[in-house]
Order: structure tokens, then sequence, then C-alpha cells
């Protein structure tokens, strides 16, 4: 683990491994999502590691600064996401143009949502649920968690930066945002509804305590302050806890249902939690995750991570089209190798390039950012073909047959209402009934009881036995 000079922050080894985990638990949950139930847990790993790094890097500049430089905070993280999304955006809505027709409807809604952020908050109300749209899959259902994201960046460095000006002791403030992650989670549970559940799923609300939990940690557990000559005692500690965090991740990887009730109602909440113990662990230089999460392949897929998220739900969606929903296991490979190379392209001609590019001062003398500019330019007059047909406009119509099913969902639901003010109506009658019961049996005890009386008065006079 090295530790940067100067103004440049510490570089932390195996974080990389861990954006690798991430994705990779998407992908697989995305291509076979019985074999891996929990994969798309992936998301709140990015979440959290994303609050947790986005702190760091922030609290770190302050102290180093004494203030925190918005402007540039802003384009380092537009330089690093926006480009290649709307590459990516263009080069889909293009696809399904000219291949995918179908998928046309609601794309102006959905480019123009994604590219503003807000994309999460259309796919509440719009959007298809996440966990049931295999058959016919949308090519841009992933993308909600990084409107989520983007969210996030827009308001965070200012509340970080007020917190650090008043000098907020920062285990109150950890507390605090512990606080507001419990609300959060809470909204979650409320907001859960067993027929839809894209409010509890793509809520900016419901999900900003995985973010919030990353924050907390970064106040209480500054990747700088962290020192790489720990005691044994305290190795062994951190190994431990990081041991056991993962080994339970791993297991929620393969059996957490993401349309479980109890998911909703503080399972997410809990793996949270658990996804902040690996991370943290991971983050001390003294531990044996910093090292065995930071080897060649995991850093190859994780500095791509970003780009393999963006192309992998498209490339499935694609694929799935032209074959048929064809389900093999050579397909599913191909799947993998093509999303790959995009990302592998995407990485190297536009992300690099943009990591490079400082500013819009020399904007017309940066060769790369030109190239770029004309290639989205081109993709986008392509694209228009599509987005200005009306079927872009507009959700899907629904078939003869959704309509039967949206209408015997109707039908269920009132037959279920009225089942359950029968079965309400007959507790009242079984109540009134035994209460009913009680009386007589008390009569029938207090007669009984008098007979008895009396028999024993009889069997006196005539000497009778039982």
């Amino acid at each position: 683990m090295a530790d940067r000079i100067g103004n440049k922050r510490r570089y932390i080894t195996g974080f990389d491994g861990l954006r690798a985990i991430a994705v990779i638990g998407v992908i697989i949950f995305h291509l076979w999502p019985n074999v891996m139930t929990g994969g798309w847990l992936g998301v709140p790993l990015f979440f959290v590691l994303s609050g947790y790094l986005i702190t760091d890097i922030l609290i770190q500049e302050f102290e180093k600064t004494g203030t925190i430089r918005f402007g540039s905070f802003y384009l380092r993280r537009v330089k690093r996401l926006y480009p290649a999304l709307v590459v990516m955006l263009l080069a889909t809505a293009t696809a399904i143009a000219f291949f995918a027709r179908p998928l046309l409807y609601n794309l102006r809604a959905i480019l123009v949502t994604n590219l503003t952020y807000v994309y999460n908050l259309w796919a509440t109300v719009n959007g298809d649920s996440y966990f049931e749209q295999w058959g016919s899959a949308s090519p841009f259902t992933h993308l909600w968690s990084l409107s989520i994201e983007g969210q996030f960046y827009l308001v965070w460095p200012l509340i970080v930066w007020l917190l650090l000006k008043l000098k907020v002791p920062r285990v109150r403030v950890a507390q605090g945002l512990m606080g507001l992650a419990l609300i959060s989670a809470l909204l979650m549970a409320i907001y859960y509804n067993p027929t839809n559940i894209n409010r509890a799923y793509y809520g900016t609300d419901t999900r900003l305590f995985a973010l919030l939990i990353g924050t907390a940690l970064a106040f209480v557990w500054p990747s700088a302050k962290l020192n790489g000559r720990a005691k044994r005692q305290t190795r062994r500690l951190l190994n431990l806890a990081g041991f056991l965090a993962m080994a339970m991740l791993v297991f929620l990887f393969f059996t957490l249902n993401g349309e479980w009730a109890g998911t909703y109602y503080g399972v997410m909440f809990l793996a949270s939690l658990d996804i902040a113990v690996i991370i943290g662990v991971t983050a001390h230089p003294a531990t044996v995750f910093s090292h065995w999460l930071n080897n060649r392949l995991l850093n190859y897929i994780g500095t791509r991570s970003y780009s393999i998220y963006l192309y992998q739900l498209p490339v499935f969606v694609f694929i799935d089209i032209w074959t048929k929903h064809n389900h093999h296991l050579a397909i599913g490979l191909w799947k993998i190798v093509l999303v790959l190379i995009l990302a592998e392209l995407s990485y190297q001609f536009i992300e690099k390039v943009f990591k490079r590019y400082y500013g819009v001062d020399n904007i017309f003398n940066f060769d790369s950012v030109r190239i770029y500019t004309a290639f989205v330019m081109m993709m986008a007059v392509m694209a228009t073909s599509g987005v200005l047909t009306p079927q872009a406009s507009g959700p899907k119509p629904t078939t003869k047959l959704e309509q039967r099913l949206k209408q015997n969902k109707k039908l269920l639901a009132a037959q279920n209402a009225k089942a359950l003010s029968a079965q309400q109506a007959g507790k009242k009658a079984t109540s009134q009934t035994e209460e009913t019961s009680s009386r007589s049996a008390s009569t029938a005890k207090g007669a009984i009881s008098i007979a008895g009386g009396a028999t024993s008065a009889v069997a006196r006079k005539y000497n009778l036995t039982d």
C-alpha cells in the first residue's frame, strides 16, 4: 500500500477488487438469476463504496486546503461519468432504431431522464420491475443506480463542507448519518408493495441508506489515518471481521431474493452494514484483504467496472432478441466476451481520454476530445431516426393478454378484499358465538351442579353406588 505525496490522496489497494466483485455479481445475476439470486447486491456494494470514497476524498481535501473546490469536484465527476454514459445511450438508441424497434417505446423519456440523472424517479412510476423483465427486458433498466449516484454527487460536497466548516464532531456526524440511514431503510419498508416494488426499489429516499452508511464510515474511519503497522492483535481482529463479513456477503449473493418481503424489511439494510465492514477492513493497509483483493485480474475488471456496468444489459438484451432468448451456456459466455470488448474500447478511448483532459480552455486543441465530439454527433444523428418516431414518445400499448392479466389482477384484488371482509366478519361472529357458548356452558355447569347435587341426595337415600 502506497501513500501519495503532497496534495495527492492515498491510493487504496483492494477497492478495485471490490468493484470487480460488485460488477461480477450484477452480471451473473442478469445472465443467470437462478444461479446467483442475490447478485443484484453488487449495486449496494457500489453505493457504500462510493459513499465512503467520495466522503473520504472531500475530507482529505478540506484538511489540506481548508475548503472544498466544488468546481473541480463536479468537473472530475462529469469527466468520469458523463462521456461514457452519453456514448452508451446514443449507441443503444441507434441499435434500437435499426435493429430492435419494439424497444422504441418511451425512448425519449428514457434518454432525457438518464442525461439529467432522474431516471430512477421516472422508473418508480413508468419503469419495468427490476426482477420481472427477463422476457422483454429494457436495455436501460440498470441505469437507475447511476441517477441516484448523480443526485448524491450534486448535493453531498456542500453538506460535507458545511459540516467540516462548523466543526461538528465527526462521531456525532457519523451518528446523525446512521440515523438518516435508518430512516431511509424505514421508508423502504413503508413503501414496499409486493405487487409493485418499483417505488421501494428505485426511490432515492428508499435506497439512500447504502450511500449514507458509506459516508458515516468515512467520518470515523478515514483512510489517511489508518496505519499499516498496526499491532498483531488489531490485524487479527480486522481480518476475522473481514472474513466473517465476506462469507456473509457471498452467502447473500447466492441466496437473497430481491422479491422477498424480508429484503425490504431490513435485510438489505443489514447487508449494506455487512458491506461497510468489508470496505472498512479493505481500506486498512494492515489487513490481508487490501492485498488479496489487489491482483491483476480483479484490478483489470475493477478499473473497467463502470463501462462494464454500462454495456452489460444492452448487450444481453440485444443478443436475447437476435438469438430468440437462447440461454445456452455458450451464448452467455459470448455475451460476457462482447461486454468486455465494448468496455475495453470505452475505457481506452473515452474514460482514459477524459481523465487526461483537465479543463475547457484547451478543448479545441485536445485532439481526442474533438474526435469524441464528432463521434457523438454522428451517433446522435443516427439515433434521431428512432427518437423522432411516434412510438418513442409514449409507453408500449398493452396487448389483449396484458389487459386480461391486468383485469384478472383487479378481480383477484377485489376477491381478496371480499374474502378479508368475510374473514373479519367470521371472526366477529365466532367471538360472539364463543361468548354465547361461554354463557351457555356456565348455565349448563350450574344445572349440572344442581342435578349432581340432586343425584347425590337420591343416591344417599336409596344407598345407590356409582
